[in-house]
């Protein structure tokens, strides 16, 4: 897939479901992985800058590592592999050492392939029942906001998580 993408809240995982089973999508599988969002020291703004450590509890996509660093700051962004979470946050430190966790959240869900679009399903810890879409092209989104009911969030994920989960340090 491309480039584009949307992201929002959904009804229920079931109702999303069930369109997609109407639709003819293919399950690829489920997923559970937790998300660790840093910050650097001073305000948080998640859109500018952070560091997030996701590890893997079950992937439908075996050649994943268990443990990914992305670290999206100023500069642009990097992208590691690690075994271990406690190696991922060792790198981090090396590399960023007053940065603090500002946010943890799990995200439990499925991923289908509907024609052009890759649409994953999912319940993310503390914030909601969500779904993203990703496809090559906007028409392809925008059928499925209407046909799964996506009230479509304008931030990040991380930004989201973190006004309703995050501290406040």
């Amino acid at each position: 897939m491309s480039g584009l993408e949307t992201r929002g809240f959904i009804r229920s995982l079931e109702d999303a479901q069930a369109v997609l089973a109407e639709h003819g999508a293919k399950n690829l599988g489920e997923y559970i992985f937790t998300d660790v969002l840093y910050a650097p020291d001073g305000p948080v703004n998640l859109e500018k800058a952070r560091v997030r450590i996701r590890y893997f509890t079950i992937t439908n996509r075996g050649n994943l590592p268990s443990v990914r660093y992305d670290e999206y700051t100023y500069e642009g962004k990097n992208k590691s592999e690690f075994s271990t979470f406690p190696d991922a946050e060792y790198y981090l430190r090396e590399r960023f050492p007053t940065a603090r966790e500002v946010v943890r959240f799990t995200r439990r869900g499925t991923e289908y392939q509907l024609s052009e679009s890759s649409v994953f399903i999912e319940d993310v810890e503390g914030v909601g029942t969500m779904a993203e879409v990703e496809a090559d092209e906007q028409r392809y989104i925008d059928e499925l906001v209407v046909a799964l009911h996506i009230t479509p969030i304008k931030d990040s994920l991380a930004t989201v998580a973190y006004q309703k989960l995050g501290t406040q340090k």
